[in-house]
């Protein structure tokens, strides 16, 4: 954003010094059992099953929605996304489990 500033806008004349923090390596944190079933209980009754879906598969949001039937394999218990559709543009299939 300072560059921003400095560069296409001219509100400041340089970009002041700004130290960056470091961020763990690792931002995984799961759900406990109890916190997700407290989460689907908050949700409207039309979103916690989707809710539910995308706890037990780990897919995103846009994955969530954006997905087709074909993309789904009920007997396996499986969806997939395809390299396009993912963020790190790579292929991700989820085995669902039930977990409640």
């Amino acid at each position: 954003m300072l560059n921003v500033a400095s560069v296409e806008w001219g509100w400041i004349d340089s970009v002041p010094p700004v130290k960056m923090l470091t961020e763990p390596d690792g931002r995984i944190c799961w759900l406990k059992h109890d916190e997700a079933i407290a989460l689907i209980k908050q949700f409207p009754e039309h979103l916690a099953e989707m809710a539910l879906f995308t706890l037990a598969t780990g897919l995103r949001e846009r994955n969530v929605t954006g997905l087709k039937w074909e993309q789904v394999d009920l007997q396996r218990r499986c969806a997939w996304i395809h390299p396009d559709q993912a963020k790190a543009k790579k292929q991700f299939q989820s085995h669902s489990m039930m977990i409640f």
